[in-house]
């Protein structure tokens, strides 16, 4: 076999390899994720509703680790949630209701703390391009998740004390 073909043969492994450690790098950061989100919302996994009998919230991790297409989401029992997940070739992707991400064009890293005191993503604001990478503590996202979660079960519960609800 010519030279050239071994070299090229090489240089296919060692770029699939090269996604394979990216994506398994990206698939424990979103399982650190998921043990970081357990700490900090506790009380939301362990409690009940007292009208419906279900959790405040929910967490779960679905897809195939092996293969690197797993998704993360975090769903609060009024229908709030987000999603963050890694695709086969160790992108991500992300999606909320309501639009918690909507600063983030393109996310680009994950990274949560070995003793899980913070997570942090990086991303790309839509529009602009890989120099531009910005960074922030997933906790602003997860707060406007639950304070769109606690303005919704607010409104419900005006109308019940005669009050008017804000249109």
């Amino acid at each position: 076999m010519p030279t050239d073909l071994k070299q090229s043969y090489q240089r296919i492994m060692a770029a699939r390899n090269q996604l394979v450690d990216t994506r398994d790098e990206r698939v424990a950061e979103l399982i650190r994720l998921q043990a970081y989100l357990r700490e900090r919302l506790e009380d939301f996994f362990t409690n009940l509703d007292p009208i419906t009998g279900s959790r405040l919230a929910e967490l779960g991790l679905e897809g195939n680790k092996a293969h690197g297409d797993l998704a993360l989401t975090l769903a609060f029992f009024e229908g709030s949630r987000f999603k963050i997940g890694i695709d086969q070739f160790g992108r991500f992707n992300f999606a909320s209701e309501p639009n918690v991400f909507e600063s983030i064009g393109t996310l680009v890293g994950l990274h949560v703390a070995e003793d899980l005191s913070t997570a942090e993503i990086e991303f790309l604001a839509p529009g602009e391009g890989e120099q531009n990478v910005h960074s922030a503590g997933i906790s602003a996202f997860l707060e406007a998740l639950i304070d769109h979660a606690v303005a919704a079960v607010e409104s419900e519960t005006a109308p019940a004390r005669g009050e008017t609800t804000p249109v």
